[in-house]
């Protein structure tokens, strides 16, 4: 009963203080100001002008004056009249009640003067002292703004005060005034202030081995600069740096050799603007447009179909991310429970399909997880079994291919036997069989997608140049071996057309699924983590990008040349464009990476596109 008794007490007394912390945001009753102004006989003076605030009358017969309805504050009050020295003098209005002012003006003729009628402030912000030659009270208004004070706003005689000045942190002018005033006289000053020193942006540019072109640092200001230093604040890249200012000193770029793509690296920059002001700048060159970076490792990702997003999974910790294709900002991500190594997006049913085993670390599960692409909720497990009538040695999903039909190509592996291959048709609940012309030995160990989203190309492992080929369409199953003479490590099927990137360990060559036809060959080095894709740029269809853990190419296969070349952040894989040709992603163990394609070709065109043969780095 006691306890009952003191909560109830509790709530009423939280309630009462909450009432009475409660704002009042009710405005206060209007006050009244009278008063009378006479002069030094004291006798009354008709018709002088009394002004409070915005509010001005003039005064009775007898020299008398009356305010109504007056917002309670305080004011000052400027009382003149011709012959006679202006007054002012500062007044409280309260409310609900009637204020006096009573004042005494003396005869003579009023002296206003002001040392400048204008001045500039510099971007670093100041104070400047004004002086003021006066027989009278004076006042100042616009006194205050959100980026200048002055120290006094009403005194008498000649006096002198300070207009002090904040730093200007933007790109733009400021430009104000104030009015000094006594009685009817008024003196107007212009006050500016300099915009601040901007840095508008840093681009970091990759430069081309093929040309011996180094990398360079490009910044923008939004005004002139003379460069006084560079300062490089990276322990490990120390080039030499030479520069050149651009857009009438607007722009600086400066060279700095030995960047990779991928990285960033910090510097410091003395510079002086036109006026001569000194500024230091920390910046960061970024030889990239974006990065995410993530807790854990990445394990796999996929562009989405409209190329808007980006899915990626991570391990350690486990998660699905959403991510946006444009600025690499998380859309969502989805706590999994369990290790993702591979993920498949099927356009069929808008799922995504992720499978776990991962052979590398001695890891495997004979589940495949379906999530969905509104929320990443997990919608289901399937498991895939080990017997009859699904008899199949491996059983572990390793990689997932679906057309558009909703029919797959599912690799499975085991820790005791090599890769399987089977279908999976998510028209018929996801079910799981063999293939007609299955064959245990096929040993296919990855599936990509071709352009028309109906073929699925099976690429055999271990020293093999076969693929397979399976129309889901008619569920036909064919297979193909290109003419060069090497191991396949990969495939890289165009996005808008037959031809398909052929990735083996020393030939490398592109080939059309629907003729066979094939361009001229190159003989790169692939077998470090290498991946590839189609540049997609009108005029250019025989242009691939080909990343491995060291370089990015861009290779010309019209013309057997090498466009150019650079050094990238330790093993990018899944170098991937968009079928616009204007940007291009990668990803690391701990990093997305975006970069905009025309970096790579401002020094190939500039070559006139005349890089040299093919070769090996």
């Amino acid at each position: 009963m006691m306890k009952r008794i003191y909560l109830v007490f509790s709530c009423i007394l939280l309630l009462s203080i909450l009432y009475h912390c409660k704002k009042d945001t009710t405005p206060l009753p209007p006050g009244s100001l009278k008063g009378k102004i006479t002069n030094e006989n004291g006798h009354g003076i008709e018709r002088a002008t009394v002004q409070i605030g915005d509010a001005s009358l003039l005064t009775n017969d007898d020299g008398t004056f009356t305010f109504s309805k007056v917002n309670p504050g305080e004011y000052i009050a400027n009382v003149s009249k011709s012959n006679y020295l202006p007054t002012i003098q500062k007044v409280q209005v309260r409310s609900n009640e009637v204020s006096t002012l009573n004042l005494t003006l003396k005869s003579g003729d009023p002296l206003l003067g002001v040392s400048a009628n204008d001045f500039d402030f510099s971007a670093l912000g100041e104070s400047l002292v004004l002086s003021i030659v006066s027989n009278s009270d004076w006042m100042i208004e616009h006194c205050r703004s959100s980026w200048y004070y002055c120290t006094d706003s009403v005194g008498s005689g000649n006096a002198t005060f300070s207009v002090i000045c904040s730093k200007n942190e933007s790109r733009v002018s400021r430009k104000d005034s104030i009015i000094i005033r006594s009685g009817s006289l008024s003196r107007k000053i212009i006050i500016r202030q300099y915009s601040g020193l901007v840095i508008e942006s840093i681009t970091g540019i990759i430069g081309n081995g093929e040309l011996d072109m180094k990398d360079s640092v490009l910044v923008r200001f939004n005004k002139a600069i003379t460069l006084v230093s560079i300062n490089n604040n990276d322990n490990i890249c120390q080039p030499d740096i030479n520069y050149s200012l651009q857009n009438f000193g607007k722009a600086l770029e400066f060279t700095y050799g030995c960047a990779r793509l991928g990285m960033q690296y910090p510097l410091t920059l003395k510079l002086k603007d036109e006026k001569g002001l000194e500024f230091s700048m920390d910046i960061v060159a970024n030889f990239y447009d974006h990065k995410l970076d993530f807790p854990g490792s990445l394990s796999n990702s996929i562009l989405s179909p409209d190329e808007k997003s980006i899915w990626l999974v991570t391990r350690n910790p486990n998660k699905l991310f959403h991510i946006s294709a444009d600025s690499l900002e998380i859309i969502s991500s989805t706590d999994l429970p369990y290790p993702p190594n591979m993920i498949t997006y099927n356009s069929y049913n808008n799922l995504l399909y992720i499978s776990s085993s991962d052979p590398s670390n001695y890891y495997y599960d004979n589940h495949l997880y379906v999530h969905s692409t509104l929320n990443g909720e997990l919608i289901k497990s399937i498991k895939i079994k080990d017997n009859p009538p699904d008899v199949v040695i491996s059983n572990c999903p390793y990689s997932l291919c679906f057309a558009s039909n909703g029919l797959g190509v599912l690799i499975l592996t085991s820790k005791y036997a090599g890769h399987d291959w089977c279908m999976i048709n998510s028209a018929l609940e996801d079910s799981i069989y063999y293939h007609p012309h299955h064959a245990s030995g096929d040993d296919y160990g990855q599936v990509y997608l071709a352009y028309d989203h109906n073929r699925i190309l099976m690429q055999q492992q271990y020293a093999s140049r076969i693929i397979g080929i399976l129309d889901a369409t008619t569920q036909a199953y064919t297979t193909f071996e290109p003419f060069t003479s090497t191991s396949l490590i990969f495939l890289a099927p165009s996005k808008v057309n037959a031809d398909v990137f052929f990735g083996q360990i020393y030939d490398q060559c592109i080939m059309g699924l629907d003729d066979q036809s094939h361009s001229r060959v190159s003989y790169l080095d692939c077998r470090f983590e290498g991946s590839a894709d189609f540049a997609y740029r009108i005029g250019h269809e025989k242009h691939v990008f080909y990343c491995d853990e060291d370089f990015l190419q861009l290779l010309d296969y019209d013309n057997a040349t090498t466009l150019m070349w650079c050094d990238n952040v330790y093993n990018i894989r899944d170098f991937r464009v968009t079928v616009d040709g204007k940007s291009a992603y990668g990803y690391t163990w701990t990093s997305l990476f975006k970069f905009n394609t025309d970096t790579f070709y401002r020094n190939a065109i500039l070559s006139g596109g005349k890089g040299h043969n093919f070769h090996k780095h």
